[in-house]
């Protein structure tokens, strides 16, 4: 049986508990599947020693196991982060008046997926939606700084600005980079946008992995270099609560510092 056939089998013996569980037999599984029993056999042993599937020792009928309810947990928590993360952005809109956002790495762009507008006139407006190349934005660094060197600078040979996709300042990137990951965010005064300052801070799961950056933006006029690490600060408190509240570790955490 080819590699791709027995992963469709697999799935199919997943889904027919679904539909005919809780408990079923290897008889059950080969006449619903079409299978040999042998091959039933097979597989579910596979799956039970896997902890995909349980095994009643006295009837030798099969259940779902464990590591399928830790597998659904998993996604469960990865679907519902979003709307998790939606009150921390309205909080720190509210107390610095200006715009936040939320983005994530998405084939190798940065795509904003939520964000808490702010009410004054002059503003950064909402970019969900919106797509960027992610050395043009300071969420989009604060994502990468956290990639694999490999795989940065896969990304950077088919995305990334001109000189460094050339190769001439590769090494001034993996510095910048490296800063960013020993500071634990990003700070733009009208570096990357005339008239525009941005703060950004990376975004932790249960694992401690960086699944998304979070950033605050406005108009440059209303924040000195001074007053925007004040602001940098709010912002790095709400990236570790919402850390926090998705399960991360501590140990995984930027201390609250703005140098």
């Amino acid at each position: 049986m080819a590699g791709a056939q027995v992963v469709d089998r697999v799935a199919d013996i997943l889904e027919e508990f679904l539909r005919s569980g809780p408990e079923l037999g290897v008889g059950e599984i080969s006449r619903a599947l079409d299978l040999k029993k042998a091959t039933a056999h097979r597989l579910l042993s596979a799956l039970r020693r896997r902890n995909f599937l349980s095994q009643d020792p006295a009837s030798r009928r099969y259940r779902l196991g464990m590591k399928l309810w830790e597998l659904g947990s998993a996604a469960t928590r990865e679907l519902d982060w979003v709307a998790q993360v939606k009150p921390y952005l309205e909080r720190l809109t509210e107390r610095t008046g200006e715009t936040s956002h939320l983005a994530i790495l998405d084939a190798g762009l940065v795509l904003y997926i939520e964000s808490a507008e702010s009410s004054r006139s002059v503003r950064m407006p909402s970019q969900v939606g919106k797509r960027a190349p992610f050395w043009s934005t300071a969420v989009g660094k604060a994502l990468v700084a956290h990639l694999t060197e490999d795989v940065l600078e896969g990304l950077v040979s088919r995305q990334g600005p001109p000189g460094v996709r050339d190769g001439e300042d590769l090494e001034r990137l993996h510095a910048e980079m490296a800063e960013i990951r020993s500071n634990g965010y990003v700070i733009d005064y009208e570096g990357l946008e005339e008239g525009l300052f941005s703060v950004a801070v990376p975004v932790r799961n249960y694992t401690g992995h960086v699944i998304a950056a979070i950033g605050l933006a406005g108009p440059s006029s209303r924040l000195s270099p001074d007053e925007l690490k004040e602001t940098a600060q709010q912002v790095l408190a709400t990236g570790r609560e919402i850390s926090v509240d998705l399960g991360c570790p501590l140990a995984a955490l930027t201390p609250l510092t703005i140098n």
